[in-house]
Order: structure tokens, then sequence, then C-alpha cells
């Protein structure tokens, strides 16, 4: 990700990552999901999560003259969390999404119909964004 950051400085191309949820905040003003979740993610998972952390951390130190989005997903999202496509998103920043049950949540499908959005009428230069059910 560094050396693309390097090579697309300056230019009109927009660098986009999809991450995870574990550097969302789990409220406003409180710990990472990682920071709560960490001693329970098995061995071998654990780089995987840390370099996307590292990711968004590289991304927030780039110069003005990068543009990058970074979408997490929700806390629970993959293929062995199968949701329901809505055909519709709710958008957040940094802070979790959480539905009325406490559910954080998203069918493959619906990300991506935001990650496209967000491609095609750009919303979060510079920023992460969540998009959950």
């Amino acid at each position: 990700m560094r050396e693309l950051v390097r090579r697309v400085d300056g230019t009109a191309t927009r660098v986009a990552h999809v991450g995870g949820a574990s550097s969302l905040l789990v409220e406003a003003g409180g710990p990472r999901v990682w920071d709560v979740t960490q001693d329970h993610v098995p061995d071998d998972v654990k780089p995987e999560v840390e370099t996307g952390l590292q990711i968004l951390d590289d991304l927030r130190a780039t110069p003005e003259t990068v543009d990058w989005f970074y979408v997490s997903p929700p806390e629970k999202f993959g293929s062995w969390v199968p949701a329901p496509q809505k055909g519709s998103y709710r958008l957040g920043g940094d802070v979790l999404l959480r539905d009325e049950a406490g559910e954080s949540t998203i069918s493959a499908s619906d990300l991506a119909i935001a990650i496209v959005d967000e491609i095609e009428n750009p919303a979060h230069r510079r920023l992460r964004f969540t998009a959950a059910h």
C-alpha cells in the first residue's frame, strides 16, 4: 500500500481499501473493536487484522495530495455470517454501526453497493467509513 500511495501521490487516482471492523470504535470516544477483542482472536488471524490497522494509519498519514478512502464492514461480515440483501445500507464514520437489536451486519452485495456509490459520488475523501444494515 505504501508503494501504491507513493505512485499515485499528486495524481487524480483515488486509492480505495476494504479493511475490517477491528479499527472501528465500539462507541464514540471508546476503544476500537480490536482493543476489546484481540485476546479472543486466533493467533493465525492477528497478522491480517494488524495489517488492516496499519494500512488505515498509513493512509491517514499520507500527504494531502493523495486521495483515498477506507471501508470498514460491520462486526459480523463474511461468507460465514450470511446476511440478507436489502438493497439499502446506513453509513457511519469511525464508530461501529448496530441496528435496533444490537447487530452489526450487512450483505456482501449491499456493501458492494455502498463502495460503488462512494466511487461514483465521493463523499469520504481521505476518510474511513462503514456501512451496515
